[in-house]
């Protein structure tokens, strides 16, 4: 329960700074919400906040906040029936920039829990043809995660592996009616570094 009370009032404490910056110059809008899931052993409750802001004629700004707060009495936890709870934070944030047929933008995000913390960057483009009947995008990111078994009972010697991915995205889409589009993309993902279970 305190991680749910800790997480909203967070919450609560950026949604009001973020009003303050939106009532200063640019426009924009906050919104707060809270997802709930249970079952028998597992409940999840994650507050999040999303902003988006204008940034100057033809930029825009969108940004969140969320808190994952987890308990659970899996087997997992290597105590089996003991409940245990874990939080995750993640937060990020992106631009967009409208050049006539253009359009350019940049993300960015992290997120971090007690066993695993991960950073990831993007940036990506859509260009405009044939009076905007024709887009087409592309995206270029890369990620590092850091995986160890912090929640492994004290005895257990410690692991920490690294990960890097690289992706690379490519697509087009076709109007052809008004009520038709016509699409195709191509993902590439790579994987490189450490990709077990730090638990087993």
């Amino acid at each position: 329960m305190r991680a749910r009370v800790g997480g909203c009032a967070l919450l609560a404490a950026l949604a009001t700074a973020l009003v303050g910056l939106g009532s200063a110059g640019a426009d924009g809008e906050v919104t707060a919400r809270v997802m709930y899931y249970k079952e028998p052993a597992t409940r999840v409750v994650q507050p999040m906040l999303d902003g988006i802001f204008d940034a100057g004629d033809r930029g825009t700004v969108d940004a969140h906040f969320l808190v994952d707060a987890i308990t659970s009495a899996s087997a997992a936890t290597g105590a089996s029936g003991v409940a245990f709870t874990e939080k995750r934070y993640e937060a990020g944030a992106s631009y967009r920039r409208q050049l006539d047929h253009l359009r350019l933008g940049g993300t960015a995000r992290y997120s971090t829990e007690p066993d695993y913390t991960s950073v990831y960057g993007a940036v990506d483009g859509d260009l405009e043809l044939l009076e905007k009947n024709v887009t087409v995008s592309a995206t270029l990111g890369v990620g590092r995660d850091t995986v160890t078994n912090a929640g492994a009972p004290p005895m257990v010697p410690r692991i920490e592996g690294h990960l890097t991915t690289l992706l690379g995205s490519l697509a087009v889409s076709q109007i052809l009616s008004e009520h038709g589009v016509l699409g195709v993309s191509y993902d590439h993902i790579r994987l490189d570094g450490y990709q077990q279970n730090p638990y087993r």
